[in-house]
């Protein structure tokens, strides 16, 4: 059950990443570029106060190394080392497509991003040395989406934009 999940999430994450390289460039690339950007980031409150390791406070912080990585890293993370999966989105391939996906959607922002350049090369560096070589091959193919997002034109500011912006709750759930 939670395979289908998983096979769906890519899915609509590889459609949603296509669509976007389809309409012209505007501010939605920025938003979109937000909202996956924190996505990638962001680690849930319950997961930091559950953590076992020490309360990072003003005279104990914790170190960069051992800060918990957000909740999707650890899965591309787990599914990249995957050598034998059961289910197609148990393994490097799915985790692929999905950072394919995520790199379309990051736009720019990968290449002005430090830290969101920093997490998805160290994911793509551990496709990269992957025991099987039809897997190094498949991330050798996801460079494209790397190299086409870096002649991409910079993410426009709100000023910039020709497109009003649309706060979500603005929209109406039934309006498509």
């Amino acid at each position: 059950r939670e395979s289908k999940l998983f096979t769906l999430f890519g899915n609509a994450l590889g459609g949603f990443a296509l669509a976007s390289t389809r309409i012209p460039h505007s501010y939605l690339h920025t938003r979109m570029y937000s909202e996956v950007a924190s996505f990638l980031t962001t680690v849930p409150e319950s997961y930091v106060t559950s953590s076992p390791q020490k309360q990072a406070g003003p005279s104990n912080k914790l170190s960069p190394s051992k800060t918990p990585d957000p909740l999707i890293v650890r899965t591309l993370r787990a599914t990249l080392n995957e050598v034998a999966p059961i289910m197609p989105a148990q393994g490097p391939v799915w985790a692929l497509s999905v950072l394919g996906s995520c790199v379309i959607l990051l736009g720019h922002g990968l290449c002005t991003s430090p830290t969101i350049s920093r997490i998805i090369s160290a994911l793509f560096a551990l496709a990269m040395r992957h025991r099987k070589s039809s897997v190094r091959g498949l991330a050798f193919l996801m460079w494209r989406c790397v190299t086409w997002v870096y002649f991409r034109p910079p993410l426009l500011t709100e000023e910039e934009s020709d497109i009003p912006a649309i706060e979500p709750e603005e929209c109406e759930p039934n309006s498509i």
